[in-house]
């Protein structure tokens, strides 16, 4: 279900390890899963684009997944510009909408 969620936001995966349970993806929170006008292009860029690093990892007490999400270079990266926490919500937010409820 990641897999689908990260191609209906278009958030483009860079790389894709299965043994480890681990997906690359560069995320611009400003523009990715959203429909965005031209003036939203100019003056809504409040995030940058950066790498991230989606780590899953069975959940032993339930049925499913947990799933990390940090920055790939998180020296890079000062805390008030981390997007991490709006990416892992976006990917919820399309699994449970576009893909279990399929509004």
């Amino acid at each position: 279900m990641l897999t689908v969620a990260l191609k209906l936001t278009n958030i483009h995966v860079i790389d894709k390890n299965r043994e480890v349970r681990l997906i690359q993806v560069r995320y611009d929170p400003d523009l990715d899963g959203k429909e965005v006008g031209m003036l939203g292009r100019i003056f809504g860029d409040t995030l940058p684009e950066a790498d991230y690093n989606i780590m899953l990892k069975e959940d032993k007490t339930e049925s499913g997944f947990l799933v990390n999400v940090a920055p790939s270079q998180s020296d890079d990266i000062d805390s008030d510009e981390d997007a991490s926490a709006e990416l892992i919500r976006l990917l919820h937010k399309t699994i449970d909408e576009k893909i279990i409820n399929r509004q």
